[in-house]
């Protein structure tokens, strides 16, 4: 070339990049514009020409570029530019657009050539429609791309590779062999059944179209996601390395890749895991994990994990869990856990547990949980089978088991449990072998024992411990009863037979100062034959005559006696008791008042503290009522 006409090339070539594009195509990339040619046996710069009067592009290149070529024959009806290009450059003239421009210029040699470029569209088979975010990929080296939103797609594979994959959803599966003759592959896809449309990722894939249409940018940030929407094929690698997703050894694939053994710097996105992945800040995986798997901050399944997984700060698993399951401060399980599950803070479970689970602070599981669970301060399950301890309360619709919880345990349902809790215990239908609990008790049905300040049941076969028992189907007697220091007793009496507490209250009327008293005790009653029960007694009362007396004036009272019952909420009952009266003879009104309280005396002690004690034999009689 001569000088002259350098200096003019050059000075041509700074000019068309520094006028700007058309504006009448400026939304349409210079290659993607669509042409209708017919032309036979012309010079390849006529026929330039004609694109560029159909197009709007502008071509700039060297007459010498063609001097070799002959005339050329071309027929197309709604190609682009770029096929246009593919059928009439020689294969020594490479292109490349700039805005409106397209420059040609002769293609560098390359005699050690690793690599070659495929290139070309993929277009629906059924209308000829070019199609946007197929995935497009070597399965032997994992090179990948996707079609632009012209169907375009180019890609960098080995010289050697002789097959490309491509797959797109609601597409079938294609491999094609690229055009070893032609600057240009285009790959046709089969639709599949319209029922095929309506799968689960439907809602994804409309979102992508709409993005796809809207700005190349966002297609780029979603390329590699649609990857994992459209590729369907089982592929799969002993060893993978990435620095953060889409970074390694498995390129924009990774996320359609098995890994055998999975090292991530930062963090990586997989398919899968079938041995170890270790992440320096987090690992993905699409579907399922096994073996062990270790993430610094956290870890994401999004199907089911078997064997160990520890996370930093957070295990999200998307379906079953079976192993062991440990993180700094959550682990979430979209499914079931079997096994060992432990967090600094908590565990979520959204169907069962079967196992061990240990949270810092609490554990939830949507189903049932089966065997231990540990918290710091709440367990809160559907149902539960097992033992469970809770700083706080346990929390369940149905148990069966043993509840240990600091303050409470709640159930709405129970069979056969075993619950202890530093404040109370309640259950709303069903058994519980035993409730022990430092304030209150309730539950339907008692089979064992239940120990508190104050218990409630609805029917007992077992027995209630406690300042104040009430079983609606058990003891529940109003009592009057004469003896022979007060003849006028009310009583009440409550809790079942084989164990119930007595509150006690009598006056001895008088012209003088009245002698009142108030008591407690416990009793036992068994039957002896049809009608006839025996009850045993044993109460403590303070007695004084006016006001209160603050010297001890206590009467400690053995009660052994037989109730007959004659009528259906009647019964009258009487027996001995055996009485001791302790009182300090130093008391101001000892001598006026308390000193003759025993009618007779069959014996008498003074202890070195000063109380005196008098014991005597009396008897009781009375009307019990309900």
């Amino acid at each position: 070339m001569s000088s002259i006409n350098r200096i003019t090339f050059l000075f041509g070539l700074t000019f068309i990049l520094w006028v700007g594009p058309n504006d009448a195509y400026a939304t349409v990339p210079a290659l993607e514009r669509n042409l209708e040619l017919n032309l036979k046996n012309e010079k390849i710069s006529v026929i330039l020409n004609k694109i560029e009067e159909q197009s709007g592009v502008i071509f700039s290149y060297s007459p010498q570029l063609f001097k070799e070529t002959g005339p050329i024959s071309i027929q197309l009806k709604n190609k682009t530019v770029r096929e246009a290009l593919a059928q009439i450059l020689p294969v020594s003239v490479m292109y490349r657009a700039k805005n409106n421009y397209i420059i040609l210029k002769e293609k560098p040699k390359n005699k050690n050539q690793k690599t070659k470029e495929v290139s070309g569209y993929v277009y629906d088979v059924s209308n000829e429609k070019k199609i946007a975010n197929a995935s497009v990929y070597d399965k032997n080296t994992l090179e990948s791309t996707t079609t632009n939103e012209y169907g375009f797609y180019s890609l960098s594979v080995p010289a050697n590779n002789s097959s490309i994959t491509v797959n797109r959803f609601n597409y079938q599966d294609t491999a094609v062999h690229p055009n070893t003759g032609s600057a240009i592959t285009n790959i046709p896809l089969q639709p599949k059944g319209d029922s095929l449309v309506k799968n689960d990722s439907a809602l994804w894939q409309k979102k992508f179209n709409q993005i796809s249409k809207q700005t190349d940018y966002l297609v780029n940030k979603f390329n590699n996601y649609i990857h994992n929407l459209n590729v369907t094929d089982s592929l799969e690698r002993d060893v993978q390395v990435s620095f953060v997703p889409f970074v390694g050894t498995n390129h924009k694939l990774s996320g359609t890749v098995y890994n055998r053994i999975s090292f991530n710097i930062l963090g990586g996105y997989a398919r899968g895991v079938k041995e170890f992945e270790l992440g320096g800040l987090f690992n993905i995986d699409k579907e399922n994990v096994s073996g062990l798997q270790i993430g610094g901050l956290f870890n994401l399944v999004g199907d089911s994990l078997r064997g160990t997984q520890i996370g930093g700060v957070l295990n999200l698993n998307g379906k079953k869990t079976s192993g062991l399951q440990i993180a700094g401060l959550s682990n979430i399980n979209g499914g079931s856990v079997k096994g060992v599950q432990t967090a600094g803070l908590l565990n979520i479970n959204q169907n069962s547990m079967i196992g061990l689970q240990i949270g810092g602070l609490m554990n939830i599981n949507g189903q049932e949980q089966t065997g231990t669970g540990i918290a710091g301060l709440f367990n809160l399950n559907n149902k539960v089978q097992g033992v469970y301890v809770a700083g706080i309360g346990n929390i369940q619709d149905t148990a069966q088991g043993a509840l240990i919880a600091g303050l409470f345990n709640v159930s709405q349902q129970q069979k056969n449990t075993i619950e202890i809790a530093g404040l109370f215990n309640y259950l709303q239908t069903g058994e519980s072998h035993s409730q022990i609990a430092g304030l209150f008790n309730r539950t339907q049905t008692l089979k064992g024992i239940q120990v508190g300040f104050i218990n409630y049941a609805d029917t007992a076969s077992g027995i209630p411990i406690g300042f104040l028992s009430l079983v609606k189907k058990g003891v529940h007697q109003l009592e009057i009863s004469a003896d022979e220091v007060q003849y006028l007793n009310l009583n009440f009496r409550s809790g079942v037979p084989a164990f119930y507490t007595i509150f006690y209250s009598g006056l001895q009327p008088s012209s003088g100062e009245v002698l009142w008293s108030f008591g407690y005790g416990l009793g036992s009653s068994f039957r002896i034959k049809g009608k006839l029960r025996s009850d045993i007694t044993i109460s403590a009362k303070h007695l004084s005559y006016g006001s209160f007396y603050q010297s001890p004036s206590e009467r400690l009272q053995f009660y052994w006696g037989l109730e007959y019952k004659i009528g259906k909420r009647i019964s009258v009952a009487g027996g001995p008791a055996m009485n001791f009266y302790f009182t300090d003879p130093k008391g101001d009104t000892y001598q006026a008042k308390y000193a003759q309280m025993a009618p007779f005396v069959l014996g008498e002690t003074n202890y070195a503290n000063g109380v005196n004690m008098k014991y005597w034999l009396g008897a009781q009689v009375a009307l019990r009522f309900f």
